[in-house]
């Protein structure tokens, strides 16, 4: 089909260039007639044109990108102030990707929403200048890229973002356009997930540097990091030990990681084989 530009000038070619008066009455009718008849093929291919272009329903709340993520997080002030942190940088991210907070959040089409979880998973971990998602498919930057278990609670909590965005009316009635996206699937389910990132020893030097380790105002902060540090144990095995977990075998002094939900003190474990006894 011929672009409108191209049938515009077609329609200037084949218009009456001469006045009328120098052709004979039925020439003149039988010009006007074909330009006539032209005319109505320009005003139908524009618009078919028109109809083609996809129409994006607006909804009644609409709004940026970053009013969006504000009043999300004012849902969340129940949340744990670390993970509302957490929260708030992830969806930053997810922000960037779609081309900047200041984008209305309706227009971030289903197309859009694939490119940005194939755009996660290439983005580097620790990256501050974060591209949009087509820029960084284009030319994939370079560096160790974001572990497969970390991108899936990125698209976990931007589903729940748009389900809160579609049922608060911010973005269309209709399917969430995270809800159908793979997500990457963790190393402990037999998936290729990287696991967990180690600290570096710069890192490990300024969580123990002891001007400021030595400053910790309870017990937990203190202890915790240690056990971490010398035992290799998750942050929520260490949260969830009990005295009873404490015990001696073969006179080393040991601590049980188990799984017990059913306690009266629950204990509870990332898997089956997480359950082990550290000296």
């Amino acid at each position: 089909m011929l672009a409108a530009q191209e049938l515009r000038q077609i329609e200037k070619i084949v218009s009456p260039a001469s006045p009328l008066s120098i052709l004979s009455a039925e020439d003149a009718e039988k010009m006007l007639a074909e330009h006539d008849n032209f005319s109505a093929i320009v005003d139908a291919a524009l618009a078919v044109k028109a109809e083609s272009k996809p129409k994006v329903s607006i909804p009644a709340l609409a709004c940026t990108i970053e009013a969006a993520i504000e009043s999300y997080m004012a849902n969340k002030s129940g949340t744990a102030k670390s993970t509302q942190s957490a929260y708030r940088r992830r969806l930053n991210v997810f922000a960037q990707l779609a081309g900047g907070a200041n984008q209305m959040l309706h227009d971030v089409s289903p197309v859009q929403c694939v490119r940005i979880s194939e755009a996660l998973q290439l983005l580097p971990r620790h990256e501050r200048e974060i591209s949009c998602a087509d820029e960084i498919l284009a030319k994939p930057p370079e560096g160790k890229p974001i572990a497969k278990p970390t991108v899936k609670e990125y698209l976990i909590l931007i589903q729940d973002f748009f389900d809160w965005a579609i049922g608060t009316l911010r973005y269309p009635k209709g399917d969430n356009p995270f809800a159908g996206i793979v997500k990457p699937s963790e190393g402990s389910h037999g998936g290729t997930g990287d696991g967990a990132e180690a600290f570096t020893d710069s890192e490990l030097e300024q969580i123990f540097q002891p001007t400021f380790f030595s400053n910790m105002k309870r017990p937990y902060q203190f202890w915790g990091p240690l056990i971490a540090l010398f035992t290799g144990a998750r942050a929520n095995e260490i949260a969830q030990l009990r005295v009873i977990d404490i015990v001696r075998e073969n006179g080393v002094l040991c601590m049980d990681i188990t799984h017990e939900p059913n306690h009266p003190v629950p204990t509870r474990t990332k898997n089956p084989a997480s359950e082990r006894r550290i000296p």
